[in-house]
């Protein structure tokens, strides 16, 4: 579940500086999560982008705005929240 290797967290820190939006997605207990379904939504629930077997790590560059973001692990849970990105700012969460 959510298995990274040193090579490719490596590879992974050393492009984050070209995203401006940053997911780690883990399980409360602080475990990495893989296999992962992530949609961005637009302001009027829009579906903009969505990432299949996706995570832990998620990376995506996109235009200043509000966002809603929906996680889906590979049991079926899901969760929901939302983002804002400020224009020349990156989020992380």
């Amino acid at each position: 579940t959510g298995g990274i290797g040193d090579e490719e967290l490596a590879q992974i820190k050393s492009s984050e500086s070209t995203y401006n939006l940053h997911f780690l997605v883990t399980e409360k207990k602080g475990s990495y999560m893989g296999g992962l379904v992530i949609r961005l939504l637009g302001a009027e629930e829009n579906e903009l982008l969505v990432a299949e077997n996706a995570g832990p790590y998620f990376l995506a560059s996109v235009p200043p705005g509000h966002y809603r973001v929906e996680i889906t692990a590979p049991e079926g849970g899901i969760q929901l929240f939302d983002v804002t990105v400020p224009q020349g700012r990156t989020v992380k969460r």
